[in-house]
């Protein structure tokens, strides 16, 4: 059996900078109580999924309208029950290890909310996401089915 010395040059095997990369993206995951510090310290909303904090697209104006017509259209039409609409900056957690910041949500019970600050929704009936060109893969594909 002969061996051939490998050279510092030497290119790595073709699933090694896979793994490598796998490796480091599962060494800077934050935890869930890194994200929930960032969140009581931060003006800036983030989500967090699995261990990635998430960065949050701006809203146009015509998204931001479209948000206020849905809030506004639940309120109306919950104007004689007891049932509540939230619009854009309140946090949902979808599990313990995702949060997001849905457009708007509603549900016709009590709120339940996290004990964090700020709190965290954890009983909505109802989620709407406003669908943009930029975020509309993800809110049709991840979101849709976390929410489910």
């Amino acid at each position: 059996m002969s061996s051939q010395p490998v050279s510092a040059a030497a290119p790595l095997p073709a699933s090694m900078p896979a793994v490598a990369a796998a490796w480091q993206s599962e060494m800077s995951k934050a935890t869930v109580q890194a994200y929930l510090a960032q969140e009581r310290q931060s003006d800036v909303r983030r989500e967090y999924v699995d261990g990635e904090i998430l960065a949050m697209a701006g809203e146009t104006p015509t998204h931001n309208r479209l948000a206020g017509n849905v809030y506004l259209a639940l309120e109306n039409a919950f104007a004689a029950r007891d049932c509540a609409a939230y619009c854009v900056g309140v946090r949902l957690r979808v599990t313990p290890t995702q949060y997001r910041y849905p457009d708007v949500m509603a549900l016709c019970e009590a709120a339940r909310f996290d004990d964090e600050n700020p709190p965290a929704l954890l009983n909505p009936a109802v989620v709407f996401e406003i669908l943009s060109p930029s975020t509309q893969g993800q809110d049709r594909g991840d979101k849709f089915l976390e929410y489910r």
